[in-house]
């Protein structure tokens, strides 16, 4: 087979590198290593919200089913991460710990997943320095050994890709096999082999299984064939990607084994690439401007756009292949709205292969330690800075330990300023989303033979309610309604610059009014500090202008609710934890209308622990759903037996009797709830219309009323007491009722048609006549065709009969027939109007429409009368 070469663009990779530059390279390995593990070995363990994938996924695969199920990221981590962690089984078992696999899996999953997700940080760590040593060999192949050891130096001291390694994520990863291809494409200029080629496909397939946009680095592969003088249709170009793709499969297997579920995935993570969130242009822009500026500086920045430009314009095959290589990510990723600056990796460690390139180009070695330092000196200090603060106490765990101490587990915590600042407490949502995903695996079955392995642990970490789950956006800014109806014992808000919007001032202010600070959390140098961070990634680590910032984490308060104590202090086991987890999927199941499910859910809550009041509560309403009704009343009782004290069990069975008809009874459990809870305006609400269904005018009036004053915009009060009033002919108070109704709510259409009827029965047909007419305009297209026709019947025999006006009337009947062509009595209404008009001919047709279209009309005999001795 002939080689192509061409002396005068042969790479530099002929030229090895001396013992001197190898131990400068090591040396860059060693400073890589020193600042990714400062902050690992020294600082607490905070998650970042992404990293629950690569901590959890990784050990479903121990119940033998590979299929992730998750496709926005492909398999192939997720598999050596699996790897890892049975490393780690085989580990405990041969030092005798004598854990089966199952009970390994099931005490990381649910009790501790801290070891795991360190051991996937220590191998996101392996691939950033792997990924130093990998850059100087690339630059070291393009420009000349001496170009080695300062891209190795410059990646090395990269601030953003410190900031990023970290993590437990697949951008590192992906990053790693990204620049082996590259280094493979380089190859390909002077080494045209068949194993070469498989070599570039191979790592193409191994980047693309990482993250999808390693796939993009075959395009260096092509660029280097054609730059070599290669013909496009050559069969090993095509093995290169035959083998690139097989590698991918291999990699991700389920991506064609479970395509249906692998297609969607992907279709959405192309759309949120094209979509992004919030504002910040395109990639083409913001990565230059703000990913590449912060990653190597200002000088790195600058320098490698000047390489990358040089390269352009008349650089060396190689240099074309690395910028083929950054061009063909770049044109890509940057195309969309998505900006995470952790996207722009692969290009940073491309920057300092060209700005490598650059700094060897000076003739004198005093312009280029001169340069080196200059390109250095940013990266260096935001490495340094990034080191440091990874390193120091985040105050979200400062308050996590404070809520561990002073609150008795079980309480509950309402939580605003976003889900991603808030207090990583152990909770019974967490808890359900566990065991969702660990039964989906693994089986009930399994589970629950786990929970005796998992109760003899002596587990003791406590669990939290929070009120406010990761989907309650709307609630993010705070909400006191949140805090009345789930009775938070505490109240924990967190602000940050990451998240301008946090906490609505206005709720800050009303939330001094319920409760007490009692500690605030402020990260030291957070107020003084400007610092520049990623707006989109939930990580309070900055990218850079570190300031005086000495601490990571939001500024957290946390509030002492006065009218909620907490629970008694007891200690939880296992079996609760789990029980209440069932209890939130069965109120989950009740909620998206499955009441089986739900009624199946909490009698398995209640096998693990039995009297747990969620799960009984979440039987009584599956129950009420599904008509037993005499049995949801049997556990109403044993909640209140269990519970005497809280008021939600009266209220919820005083409803029960009311939708039996049987309102005695029901008034006697909504007083027992009002003694309860004497401020509740639902309870005053609906005492009030079981108080008037017995009759009891006088006193149900006075606990709508008493509605009014503890909650004025209540509209079920309003129009239950203006209801009232109109029914029993106390027709001036119902307009005044109506009217402070429509006042609150302008869109209610009951109450608007009561209140027309109300003023007609005062004789004030015209406002009758307009609230009526309110029902039929533009603003109410979504009346029923049923109140629409009421509302037009009211008004046509209204100017009919009270304002005497038959002509209007006329018109009127004949809009009532277009709009229900079935209501007999607009047909006569309509022929006695041109009747009355002195119009008989129309009279008489409307008249025999009306025996046409309604024989058994209950007039029919006498029109057939009126018709036979009309003249």
């Amino acid at each position: 087979m002939n080689r192509t070469h061409n002396q005068n663009h042969q790479p530099f990779g002929s030229q090895p590198m001396s013992r001197t530059h190898k131990g400068a390279l090591l040396g860059a390995l060693l400073l890589a290593a020193a600042l990714r593990l400062w902050g690992f070995s020294t600082g607490p363990l905070v998650w970042h919200p992404d990293e629950f994938h690569f901590a959890y996924w990784p050990l479903l695969f121990f119940s033998g089913d590979l299929n992730p199920h998750f496709f926005s990221y492909p398999s192939l981590h997720f598999y050596l991460l699996a790897l890892v962690y049975g490393g780690l089984f085989l580990w405990q078992w041969l030092v005798g710990a004598g854990w089966s696999l199952v009970h390994w899996a099931s005490f990381h999953f649910f009790a501790d997943p801290d070891p795991l997700l360190a051991s996937a940080r220590l191998v996101s760590i392996a691939f950033a320095v792997g990924t130093v040593g990998w850059a100087g060999v690339l630059a070291a192949r393009v420009y000349g050994p001496r170009a080695g050891p300062v891209a190795a130096l410059l990646l090395a001291a990269c601030t953003l890709h410190v900031r990023q390694s970290g993590l437990a994520a697949v951008d590192v990863p992906m990053t790693f096999w990204f620049v082996g291809c590259i280094w493979a494409a380089v190859r390909l200029l002077d080494r045209d082999e068949i194993v070469d080629y498989a070599l570039g496909g191979a790592l193409v397939g191994l980047a693309a299984s990482t993250k999808y946009p390693g796939a993009l680095a075959g395009g260096a592969i092509a660029a280097a064939h054609l730059f070599a003088g290669r013909s496009l249709w050559q069969r090993r170009l095509w093995l290169a990607g035959a083998v690139a793709l097989g590698v991918f499969v291999l990699g991700s297997p389920y991506v064609l084994l479970d395509f249906a579920s692998f297609k969607v995935n992907f279709a959405y993570e192309s759309e949120h690439l094209q979509r992004g969130r919030g504002d910040l242009g395109l990639g083409w822009w913001y990565h230059i401007k703000v990913s590449l500026r912060y990653g190597l500086g200002w000088a790195g920045l600058f320098l490698g756009g000047w390489a990358l430009v040089s390269a352009v314009r008349g650089g060396r095959r190689a240099e074309w292949v690395v910028g083929a290589g950054f061009l063909a990510y770049y044109l890509t990723m940057g195309s969309g709205r998505l900006v995470f600056v952790r996207y722009a990796l692969p290009l940073m460690v491309l920057q300092t292969v060209l700005v490598s390139g650059v700094v060897v180009s000076l003739h004198r070695w005093r312009w280029r330690w001169l340069l080196l330092a200059l390109a250095l000196a940013e990266p260096l200090y935001g490495s340094i800075r990034v080191a440091q603060l990874q390193a120091s106490e985040d105050t979200r765990m400062q308050a996590r330990t404070w809520i561990e101490r002073h609150a008795p587990p079980g309480t509950s915590c309402c939580n605003f300023g976003g889900w991603a600042g808030d207090v990583p407490l152990r909770t019974f949502a967490d808890q359900w989303w566990r065991i969702k995903y660990y039964e989906r695996k693994f089986g009930r079955e399994t589970l629950d033979r786990s929970l005796d392995f998992l109760a003899a642990q002596g587990l003791s970490v406590p669990y939290y309610r929070y009120a406010v789950m990761a989907n309650g956006v709307y609630q993010s800014t705070g909400d006191l309604r949140a805090i009345e109806e789930e009775r938070c014992t505490y109240v924990i808000v967190h602000r940050h610059p990451l998240f301008p919007e946090g906490v609505d001032d206005r709720f800050a202010a009303a939330l001094a009014q319920v409760g007490k600070r009692v500690i605030r959390f402020t990260p030291q140098g957070l107020t003084r500090s400007e610092a520049r961070y990623d707006p989109i990634d939930a990580y309070y680590l900055p990218i850079g202008i570190f300031g005086p910032l000495q601490q990571t984490g939001p500024e957290i308060e946390i509030w002492r609710i006065n009218e909620n104590p907490p629970p008694v202090r007891r200690s939880q086991t296992v079996m609760e934890t789990f029980a209440r987890g069932y209890a939130l999927a069965a109120a989950l199941a009740l909620f998206e209308e499955v009441p089986q499910k739900a009624l199946d859910i909490a009698g398995h809550a209640l096998q693990l622990a039995p009297g747990i009041i969620e799960a009984l509560d979440v039987q009584a309403r599956a129950l009420t759903r599904l008509g037993r009704i005499d049995e949801a009343i049997d556990i109403y009782l044993q909640i209140i037996e269990r519970t005497p004290d809280q008021p939600s069990a009266y209220h919820n069975l005083a409803r029960l009797y009311v939708s039996l008809g049987q309102h005695q009874q029901a008034v006697d459990y909504f007083r027992q709830a009002l003694a309860r809870d004497p401020d509740e305006p639902d309870l005053h609400n609906n005492l009030g219309v079981s108080l008037r269904a017995l009759g009891n005018h006088q006193q149900a009036i006075r606990h709508w009323l008493r509605t009014g004053e503890l909650e004025p915009d209540n509209a079920d009060a309003l129009f239950n007491l203006g209801t009232l009033y109109y029914t029993t002919g106390q027709y001036q108070p119902a307009v005044a009722t109506f009217e402070r109704l429509l006042t609150r709510e302008p869109d209610h259409l009951r109450g608007r048609s009561n209140l027309a009827a109300a003023y007609k029965s005062l004789g004030e047909h015209e406002r009758a006549i307009h609230h009526w007419l309110q029902l039929l305009t533009d603003g109410h297209e979504t009346v029923e065709t049923t109140r629409r026709a009421d509302a037009l019947y009211n008004i046509c025999a209204t100017r009919h009969y009270a304002l005497n006006d038959p002509a209007e009337a006329a018109s009127c009947w004949a809009q009532m027939i277009a709009l229900v062509p079935e209501e007999s009595a607009a047909y006569v209404h309509l022929a006695n109007a041109y009747s009355r008009l002195g119009r008989d001919e129309l009279a008489r047709n409307w008249f025999h429409k009306v025996l046409e279209r309604f024989p058994d009309h209950p007039q029919a005999s006498e029109i057939r009368q009126a018709l036979a001795t009309a003249p």
